[in-house]
């Protein structure tokens, strides 16, 4: 190939050696991030180009797009607050004899390529961009940070008296607190711990056999949170503006939410379950979704915005038995801001009655 393209957030990227670059979550959304473009003909040392950028393979949620796809330089724009990187690809093409720098994503050379690198909040970890060729610096990354994880504090193991009448107590994380003395000169008049209690502000009480108190410091917290959202829905509102009786909407709909995220969630799970189910082999499929306020505001469709699979409820051979599900939902997670809830696709042959939710969340 006679032309190479080159394709950078910083200038002249023909030459630079870093044309990525990283921002953090917590600054998205978005707009007006510089890209610069240059070429190479091996053939033609003074040649003109036209140019062609692309955004390659945005991931559900993700909206970046070129500001200008056909100029040597143009800008990075609408970059969603979605984590995930962005992989933006650059096609050359020489005006004078209309060859171009290769235009399959999958043999052109990296240097056509450039990541918008998009770091987690908590870990600083990066989710590599659909396509990626070095996602294994990515993953690398996340192992790393799997093996760095501690285990909770808090709360006792163990307690045992050492050789020197000392209490000594092991905390979960294996970490000793020394008590105190407990026992008397060789075993006379000594004292034992009666019981022992955690107060309002964490610390570990004693109470010791003479009444005697010990307060043996703070204990370690883990302040990390569950959340249950729950509720029942009796009827559906149609989009003729009507109440119906039982759920039997004609394309997906919100039958449950929206709920504005008020900080960022882990899901755990999603649990449905209808009093009557309808007819007979009825089924119809149930899905947590999240999407931005400008999405909602909008009057999206949940169906682009799903988080996790299905939650399916099928009726049996039996018309109008109850029916229950759950869905383990722990491999995804709700950004802070986001409008989520749940919708109901179009039941299979007859309406659904008394749906009620219970999903769960904990902080991440």
């Amino acid at each position: 190939m006679a032309i190479t393209a080159y394709a950078g957030f910083s200038a002249s990227p023909s030459t630079s050696t870093n044309r990525n670059n990283t921002v953090a979550y917590s600054s998205l959304p978005l707009n007006g991030l510089q890209l610069f473009g240059e070429a190479v003909d091996s053939n033609d040392p003074s040649a003109s180009f036209s140019w062609s950028w692309s955004v390659l393979n945005n991931r559900t949620g993700q909206t970046a797009t070129i500001g200008s796809a056909t100029t040597q330089n143009t800008t990075l724009d609408n970059i969603s607050a979605q984590w995930g990187d962005v992989r933006i690809f650059l096609v050359a093409t020489n005006t004078g004899t209309g060859e171009t720098s290769e235009n399959n994503p999958l043999l052109a050379p990296d240097s056509s390529q450039c990541f918008l690198h998009v770091e987690s909040t908590s870990k600083q970890l990066t989710r590599p961009a659909l396509g990626s060729r070095n996602w294994y610096v990515s993953l690398d990354n996340a192992l790393q940070a799997i093996e760095d994880i501690t285990e909770p504090q808090g709360g006792i193991q163990s307690a045992t008296v050492n050789g020197a009448g000392d209490l000594i107590l092991t905390l979960q994380d294996n970490s000793t607190i020394n008590a105190g003395n407990v026992e008397g000169t060789d075993g006379t008049d000594g004292i034992s711990v009666s019981s022992a209690s955690i107060n309002a502000s964490n610390e570990l009480i004693l109470t010791m056999s003479d009444s005697s108190t010990i307060n043996a410091g703070t204990l370690p917290t883990n302040t990390t949170q569950k959340h249950t959202f729950s509720g029942t829905v009796h009827s559906l509102n149609t989009n003729a503006g009507s109440t119906t009786t039982g759920l039997q909407p004609v394309k997906e709909e919100v039958i449950w939410g929206g709920f504005v995220a008020s900080q960022a969630y882990d899901c755990l799970t999603l649990a449905i379950t209808v009093k009557d189910a309808g007819s007979a082999t009825n089924t119809a499929d149930f899905y947590l979704f999240s999407m931005s306020t400008t999405d909602w505001n909008n009057g999206s469709s949940p169906s682009s915005f799903h988080v996790g699979s299905a939650l399916t409820i099928t009726q049996g051979a039996i018309n109008n038995l109850p029916k229950t599900q759950t869905a383990n939902l722990s491999a995804h997670s709700i950004s802070s801001g986001q409008v989520f809830g749940v919708s109901m696709t179009v039941p299979s042959n007859s309406a659904m009655h008394h749906v009620s939710f219970s999903l769960i969340l904990e902080d991440q």
